[in-house]
């Protein structure tokens, strides 16, 4: 028998088409939606990742706090590294991403008790081969992204940088969404 796993995101732009106060309506609304199907659906299980969502959110709803902790106890949400906000990686300068990976880990570590492995990138348009450095050095073990991979690229890989730095690879080929 074949199990097929759907694991629930979406990816918040701050700013895309449309101004910031209205995207982050649409992101409250999906972070309670996912939140009231983890409630109804045993297996449901989903995923949230940049502090500038999640910062608001909780401003607005801090009633929400604690069914969060329960969801990410309860192994139904896991909060993944996507940085305060996810940044382009082959832009900014190393320091900035590890200060920013650093950034996020600390602040989910002080507001649910767990620590993010996972750097979820799937919305960068380019990628910085020191990579695997940087999440060496962070703590990061999976790295998970949708651009900037040559078309023959394994779909799950070691990387490893220039330094010999290795982390686990997934790249979505088709994207972060099913079409």
């Amino acid at each position: 028998m074949l199990s097929v796993y759907f694991l629930f995101h979406f990816h918040f732009d701050s700013e895309y088409r449309d101004i910031y106060e209205n995207y982050l309506e649409i992101g409250f609304q999906r972070v309670l939606e996912y939140i009231n199907m983890s409630k109804k659906y045993r297996n449901f299980k989903f995923i949230l990742d940049q502090i500038v969502l999640l910062e608001p959110f909780f401003k607005k709803f801090p009633e929400k706090i604690e069914d969060i902790k329960r969801l990410i106890n309860n192994n139904k949400l896991e909060i993944v590294c996507g940085m305060y906000a996810m940044s382009d990686t082959n832009l900014p300068s190393g320091e900035s991403l590890i200060r920013q990976i650093l950034y996020h880990k600390k602040w989910v570590k002080e507001k649910f008790g767990t620590e993010p492995t996972t750097l979820w990138m799937i919305d960068v348009f380019g990628q910085n081969a020191q990579i695997p450095l940087i999440c060496k050095h962070t703590g990061i073990n999976l790295y998970i992204f949708s651009r900037g991979a040559l078309k023959d690229t394994k779909q799950e890989f070691v990387w490893e940088a220039l330094d010999g730095s290795k982390v686990l690879a997934i790249w979505l080929p088709k994207g972060y969404d099913i079409p």
